[in-house]
């Protein structure tokens, strides 16, 4: 151990090897003096706050609170190499930061009783060092057994100083484990960078991804990994969460520069294997599904084919050389083992040569050699794309369409699934529209909507397609029915049960789903019907943009679109004279909404949505489409469906009931349509191919059958 002399100089152990610092600690001021640590950038304020607590007489041990990702370790790193470059405060010059290594502490030990022996040790080696080492604890919620009252009662005799870095949902397992413990530190919050940090962060230290990836990194590559990871990647935290993604990317492009045979090509040649063993295992059927199937196949060979074309011969040698080359240096290495001179000679001189081969044969492949001049080494914004697709199945078309071409179709895209909404469209329109230029308070939600109007109008397809038209997802949508928050110990789930409770670790409904998927729809249905502490939530997710739950974790609504429905007005909205514009009908329904929603709450909507009730024109629309979704359902049997205009318009007048809007219509399809049609198929004459026409006939509705082409 490290002996104190008079006048409080240290002298250096007379091993190493027996000193628990060097056992189990990592010197990480050494470390950040060589250059081999990640430092904080834009961490001024915490690193000042971390300087001034390790500055004070007492408590003086910080400890940094953030979720993972946030930079707690980088500041530590920052700090140290403040250190080691001595640029830190004079207090601070001489110390040395050592990282306890929790893993070795533990490593070989066989009781509980063996490790707090090591950190006992280590403890005393620390203080034996007269205050020049600052132990660095990464995680406080791996101490486990009686350390942490060891560290509690070293600390608390100030014999040590201590920093620990801890996410917030963890110190609640510290203070379990030992109060004690966690009252001996100053907690210093780390929050997560904002977009425009984050993009500062990574353009100051993307040459050492570059370096160490051989590539060169476009900074519109940057500001999409941020703008990505806020957006597609669940639970990510800026700005590792875009690091990580940057790192792959610039990956994915080393591994195609230093691959033989491209990505795209070799995607194709697996590809055709597969179709070929297909084409084997469909050769002795010959029913018509297999037969159409192994048309479908013998369609996509040719096509693969005709890509492969002009590069098969080269792709074909570069296969050839890399089997050789494998098999000669498996040889060699049999000849080292066996210490055969000659051999091993010669087997170097062929892998020489046969390696100089393979790179001849690489560099006059046509479809590489085109594909990296055009790319010129470069990670581009298609590359980020491509890694968040394969990380969450967005895809990549939806995150680099560009923006303006489709914003100006977004009402013909909606209006394919919503009928005579034509107002509320364009509204929601409008606003998405305001969000995404950037004419919007970047802290609140995309937009926030109340849609009003009698049931069956459309008002929860328009929120569907509104999920499918942003977020190229209807899955992109988080619905909660107000009937099941009605009563006041309901509410709780939406952020979570109170510490104590069951589930209290569980987190909530609704920030748990925002929290997971940030960019997403959230659909409060029906929501007259919730209890008045949910509007007292929906007041700082509508004003702030944030919730936190019961376990103090953050959920961010900013990308987020926010729609409530509503049918209070109903009433009004159907029982209007004729001649009733629609400002007077919104002043009545405006009226009636003041009586039951408070104050506060309305001005914080973006806007109020008034839905009309469907005429028979409008119905027409949906039977359209509700016969469309029923002809792909059919075609899956390969027969195909048609439907004249006088069964159309039959539907409608059956199903033509203001004050219910479309479900009626719905009602009459699977019941004067599905089920008949389901009888016909299943008492058999429909073969693939085959086509069945609806018509109507003395008033009722029959079906033709059209045998297929033969």
């Amino acid at each position: 151990m490290t002996q104190i002399q008079e006048g409080g100089s240290m002298t250096a152990p007379a091993d190493k090897k027996d000193d628990p610092i060097e056992l189990w600690g990592r010197n990480i001021t050494k470390l950040a003096g060589l250059g081999k640590l990640e430092c904080a950038i834009n961490r001024d304020a915490e690193l000042k706050r971390v300087t001034q607590v390790l500055a004070r007489n007492t408590e003086n041990n910080p400890l940094l609170v953030g979720e993972s990702g946030v930079g707690k370790r980088a500041i530590i790193h920052t700090l140290a190499k403040s250190i080691a470059d001595g640029t830190a405060p004079g207090m601070l010059r001489s110390k040395q930061i050592v990282e306890v290594d929790l893993s070795l502490l533990g490593a070989g030990a066989k009781t509980k009783q063996e490790i707090e022996d090591r950190m006992r040790k280590l403890i005393h080696a620390a203080r034996d060092r007269a205050g020049e080492v600052i132990l660095f604890l990464p995680s406080l919620t791996r101490l486990t057994g009686g350390i942490p009252a060891l560290f509690s009662s070293a600390i608390n005799r100030g014999e040590i100083r201590v920093i620990g870095i801890v996410r917030p949902d963890e110190t609640k397992k510290v203070e379990e484990a030992d109060a004690f413990l966690l009252r001996r530190f100053v907690s210093i919050e780390v929050k997560p960078s904002t977009v425009d940090e984050s993009i500062e962060i990574i353009r100051s230290m993307v040459s050492r991804i570059e370096l160490a990836h051989k590539v060169d990194v476009a900074d519109k590559a940057i500001i999409a990994a941020v703008k990505f990871a806020k957006r597609y990647v669940q639970g990510a935290m800026l700005p590792k969460a875009a690091i990580n993604i940057l790192d792959e990317a610039c990956a994915v492009v080393r591994i195609e520069r230093d691959s033989a045979v491209p990505t795209e090509l070799s995607d194709m040649i697996r590809r055709k294997e597969i179709v070929n063993a297909q084409l084997a295992h469909l050769s002795d059927d010959k029913d018509h599904d297999s037969l159409k199937r192994v048309e479908q196949l013998n369609e996509e060979l040719t096509k693969i084919d005709l890509a492969l074309g002009p590069y098969n011969n080269n792709i074909k040698e570069i296969q050839k050389a890399q089997s050789r080359l494998l098999l000669d240096e498996r040889r060699l290495a049999d000849a080292k083992r066996e210490d055969n001179r000659g051999l091993r000679s010669s087997l170097e001189t062929s892998i020489l040569l046969l390696r100089k081969n393979l790179q001849d044969l690489i560099d006059r492949n046509p479809y590489k050699s085109s594909s990296q001049s055009a790319r010129e080494n470069r990670v581009l914004e298609g590359d980020v794309a491509l890694v968040i697709a394969a990380q969450t199945g967005v895809p990549v078309s939806s995150m680099l369409e560009e923006e303006t071409e489709k914003l100006k179709e977004m009402e013909k895209h909606i209006e394919k699934r919503v009928v005579g909404q034509d107002s509320a469209v364009i509204s929601v329109s409008k606003a998405v529209r305001r969000g995404r230029v950037g004419l919007r308070d970047p802290k609140k939600p995309i937009g926030s909507f109340l849609f009003l109007g009698p049931t069956g109008v459309g008002k929860t397809e328009l929120a569907k397609a509104l999920a499918e038209f942003m977020f190229s997802d209807e899955a992109a949508m988080t619905r909660l029915d107000m009937s099941e928050f009605m009563e006041k110990h309901s509410v709780a789930r939406l952020l979570g049960s109170p510490p104590g409770y069951a589930d209290s670790d569980s987190g909530g409904f609704l920030t748990n789903a925002v929290r997971a998927r940030p960019y997403s729809v959230i659909l409060f249905d029906e929501i007259e019907k919730a209890h008045l502490d949910v509007f007292n939530i929906l007041l700082q997710v509508l004003d702030d943009g944030r919730l936190t739950d019961s376990r103090g974790n953050l959920a961010q609504f900013s990308d987020s679109v926010v729609i409530l429905t509503s049918n209070v007005g109903s009433k009004h909205i159907l029982d209007a004279p004729e001649g009733t514009t629609n400002e007077q009908i919104r002043e009545i329904v405006e009226h009636e909404l003041r009586h039951k929603f408070r104050p506060e709450f309305l001005n914080r909507i973006d806007d109020i949505i008034i839905f009309n009730p469907l005429t028979k024109k409008n119905l027409r629309g949906v039977v359209d489409i509700q016969l469309k979704g029923l002809a792909k359902m059919i075609a899956e049997r390969g027969v195909k469906m048609e439907a004249t205009d006088a069964a159309k318009n039959k539907i409608v007048d059956m199903g033509y009931e203001p004050a219910m809007g479309a479900r009626p219509v719905k009602r009459v399809i699977l019941r004067e349509v599905q089920d008949p049609l389901a009888e016909a198929i299943i008492k058999g004459g429909y073969v693939p191919g085959d086509s069945v026409v609806m018509d109507v006939r003395d008033e009722k509705f029959v079906f033709d059958h059209k045998p297929g082409k033969v």
